[in-house]
């Protein structure tokens, strides 16, 4: 028996994208060519390979690499010539200070930021960039005043992670009266609109990547990087061809598929870690952090890796309604619970009303939840 397992890593991108946000303050900032300079400026080709020693993934978009990225999107791949080029059609005045915020603790960030420092001086854009202390969410978040045409925040630049459950949590903070540094645009509102007035798959699909053609030519986010999450296993672990995706949350393993070498008594024992206690004390909070909750429970319907609603498992199957807002299941036949009671459609009611009166609960259920009619009775 191997007692310390050989582990491969294995990796895929995480739904995080940090981003140097730009803030409309009426200053040349406003116009997209020069944070288009600011993406042509950045090799980050180069600070993925050096800085962050391959751990990370050069970004084009908000939205992760896979079935959901659109084609043919414009790297900004490092062309300081085409940055000075864009910052002197746009006019910049070189004598203009950029104030550059982030928020994390650590001394790669200090390093990263220096590196930003260094290749933007080196087309004729000054910055400085400071820690955030205190309450940094006031001081990201600050919305601008009713009718104003300048943002509340102070800074010029934010740098920081923007990370999602469900894809519509990446873009739907451009929505009005929610950004404090992107503007309301007639366009982006509409293909907002288009985003969250579906529930047909190949639709929303389509309406992603017309966003993000969109946001690729404005830049109201500038994407730098994909940070990584790493899957660590046994060589002695096979999937059998089952995917991954994000185990921060749960989506299908197929787990009763896998295989594992037999011990030297023909035993088939697959080990795993735990995490820190506070990951596990509310698993409402973040279900796919529990291995008992991944492994032990079924689900009513099951997700792919990237999250996205695939078919019943505990539900034969199901159906969206057109306008979004009625999902109709057929329980499988003869689901029991561990002592043999029957499983029915009264459970799932319970579950729901339950999970209304958690305090804290993963914000998807709750805003899903409370969506259901009747459930202000159960909070």
């Amino acid at each position: 028996m191997k007692k310390a397992l050989t582990a491969i890593a294995l990796a895929t991108a995480m739904q995080m994208a940090p981003t140097m946000a730009y803030a409309d303050v009426d200053n040349p900032l406003s116009d997209p060519r020069v944070r288009q300079a600011i993406a042509y400026a950045i090799d980050m080709d180069t600070i993925v390979e050096t800085l962050f020693e391959g751990k990370a993934i050069v970004a084009d978009s908000m939205i992760p690499n896979g079935a959901w990225k659109a084609d043919g999107l414009n790297a900004y791949a490092y062309d300081p010539e085409q940055a000075r080029q864009l910052l002197q059609d746009a006019g910049w005045d070189d004598d203009q200070v950029l104030d550059v915020v982030y928020y994390y603790g650590d001394q790669l960030t200090v390093d990263f930021m220096t590196a930003i420092q260094a290749y933007l001086g080196d087309v004729g854009v000054q910055m400085t960039y400071r820690k955030l202390e205190g309450d940094v969410t006031g001081q990201l978040s600050t919305l601008p005043e009713s009718g104003s045409d300048t943002s509340g925040v102070s800074w010029d630049m934010a740098y920081g992670a923007r990370a999602a459950l469900a894809l519509h949590e990446y873009y739907n903070a451009y929505l009005e009266g929610k950004s404090s540094y992107a503007p309301p645009t007639a366009e982006r509102n509409e293909l907002l609109e288009r985003i969250n007035g579906t529930a047909n798959l190949d639709d929303q699909m389509q309406a992603f990547m017309d966003f993000e053609r969109y946001e690729n030519a404005v830049l109201s986010d500038i994407p730098l990087y994909y940070q990584q999450l790493f899957i660590f296993e046994s060589d002695r672990l096979s999937r059998s061809g089952g995917e991954y995706g994000n185990d921060q949350f749960n989506y299908d393993w197929n787990i009763v598929n896998w295989t594992i070498e037999p011990d030297e008594n023909g035993n088939e024992v697959l080990y795993t870690n735990k995490g820190p206690i506070q990951f596990f004390e509310q698993p409402w909070l973040n279900p796919g952090l529990k291995m008992s909750a991944k492994i032990v429970f079924d689900r009513l319907l099951a997700a792919n890796g990237s999250l996205v609603p695939t078919d019943g498992q505990l539900a034969e199957s199901y159906d969206m309604s057109e306008d979004g807002m009625t999902v109709t299941f057929d329980l499988k036949d003869d689901l029991t619970w561990h002592d043999g009671a029957p499983l029915t459609t009264e459970d799932v009611s319970w579950s729901v009303h339950t999970a209304l009166k958690v305090p804290s609960i993963n914000a998807v259920f709750i805003n899903t939840f409370n969506s259901i009619a009747g459930a202000e009775a159960y909070a």
